[in-house]
């Protein structure tokens, strides 16, 4: 049986930080850096938080984050 192809993102209690697991870098440095990276607004010319410390400061737990998205079947 084939492995499913599968982009996650979730916390380890093991190292206390977001883990991602990816079938290759660049999708694994695409997904953390969408959840983790300071944004750049040219337009206002100013930064705004990443959406991981916009979760937090919202009030959620962030141990409690799970993402997972399947690659498409190339069939289709």
């Amino acid at each position: 049986m084939e492995q499913e192809e599968k982009l996650t993102l979730k916390w380890s209690k093991r190292e206390k930080d977001l883990i991602c697991h990816y079938p290759n870098p660049t999708d694994g440095a695409a997904c953390f850096d969408a959840f983790t990276s300071d944004r750049y607004r040219p337009l206002s010319k100013t930064w705004s938080n990443s959406f991981k410390k916009e979760l937090e400061e919202r009030g959620y737990d962030i141990t409690t984050l799970k993402f997972s998205i399947k690659k498409k079947n190339s069939n289709q």
